[in-house]
């Protein structure tokens, strides 16, 4: 396939406090760019689409495949990840792919992996809770062996301390307190909480999806929550959270 017919795709990762976008053509990647501002996206997402697509010197019209991080993560994120990349494929006619957040973060860990390594992806939740993901490392790819769940971080390490391979990965933000808390097999483990959502994992995974024909429904696809939103109690009045000085 030449340059030309190669497929353009635009990734958006916003599940995590970082908000990231990616493009490739093909298996090119052509801009991978991340920040990491918390509670920000919807500030700075749409300018860094705008800035990828004018970078690689490209019109919107020109994404074939749109990719977006769908879950499990920040609520808001999501939110505002899933309706940005629904926004651009009703513009422009693209495909809309979702990837699984997990997944997409085990996929950048597989080429370090060996053939029977679990690879656990462990991403913040409320307080004391992680969402978890299980997978085992093949030269083929992944396979999942624990499904995204919400788990306390005591299940959590159980689940992990469980798995039967010789070695396990963990990483994404949630790995430091796993590691913290403690598990059975330490000599086993390698902890990488560096190592979390990117846009150029969602790029590479949605690239995959693409060539399956894995393609989402625009009226009815919605990010993969996991969990209820719970929103959180404000004390006092409005009047009370007011800043100091104001009246």
């Amino acid at each position: 396939m030449s340059a030309e017919t190669a497929p353009v795709l635009l990734a958006i990762e916003t599940a995590t406090d970082r908000c990231g976008v990616a493009l490739m053509r093909g298996d090119r990647l052509l801009v991978a760019h991340t920040i990491g501002m918390p509670r920000s996206h919807a500030e700075w997402l749409t300018t860094m689409l705008d800035d990828a697509l004018r970078y690689a010197h490209l019109a919107p019209g020109a994404l074939d495949a749109v990719a977006v991080s769908m879950g499990p993560g920040s609520y808001t994120g999501l939110r505002i990840g899933v309706s940005a990349a629904k926004g651009l494929c009703f513009a422009t006619g693209a495909a809309l792919l979702g990837v699984p957040t997990l997944e997409a973060v085990a996929l950048g860990v597989l080429p370090f992996a060996r053939p029977g390594d679990t690879i656990a992806v462990a991403l913040n939740s409320r307080r004391e809770e992680v969402y978890l993901a299980l997978f085992e490392a093949s030269l083929s790819g992944l396979t999942p062996r624990l499904g995204p769940s919400a788990l306390s971080l005591e299940d959590a390490v159980t689940a992990i301390s469980e798995a039967p391979s010789p070695v396990v990965w963990v990483v994404g933000e949630g790995a430091g307190m796993l590691q913290r808390h403690g598990t059975a097999r330490d000599a086993a483990m390698r902890f990488l909480p560096e190592v979390g959502p990117s846009p150029a994992g969602v790029a590479m995974a949605g690239l995959e999806r693409f060539r399956q024909g894995a393609t989402e429904s625009l009226a009815d696809f919605e990010p993969y929550y996991l969990k209820d939103f719970i929103p959180r109690e404000k004390s006092g009045t409005a009047f009370d959270r007011l800043p100091p000085g104001r009246d």
